[in-house]
């Protein structure tokens, strides 16, 4: 598992790196995707649609349910998203998505 720890970053959080399989849903539309990394803020998605930055959507984790995001930026397909779902919940898949995710 890879941290990145470093002062002059601008994220709240510690974001972790994995891969982990996901999908998201955008309206009626659901696509296979992969998370690359994430922390309890947010993640960064691999993704085969571009998404406009501001577009709500749902990010669904097989077995942990779904959490609502928006997309922050999104650039030769990968994804940011800053998740909108409650911490303590994220919290909790990012302790499951940690301990069972490929690093």
């Amino acid at each position: 598992m890879t941290i990145r720890k470093n002062p002059l970053h601008r994220r709240a959080s510690d974001r972790y790196k994995v891969v982990f399989k996901v999908s998201i849903i955008v309206g009626a539309i659901s696509t296979a995707c992969e998370i690359l990394d994430i922390s309890t803020g947010g993640a960064r998605i691999k993704a085969s649609l571009e998404i406009a930055s501001g577009t709500p959507v749902i990010l669904r984790i097989n077995q942990l349910g779904d959490f609502t995001a928006l997309i922050i930026w999104s650039n030769s397909g990968e994804l940011g998203m800053k998740f909108e779902d409650n911490a303590n919940r994220v919290s909790i898949a990012l302790d499951l998505i940690l301990k069972y995710g490929q690093r």
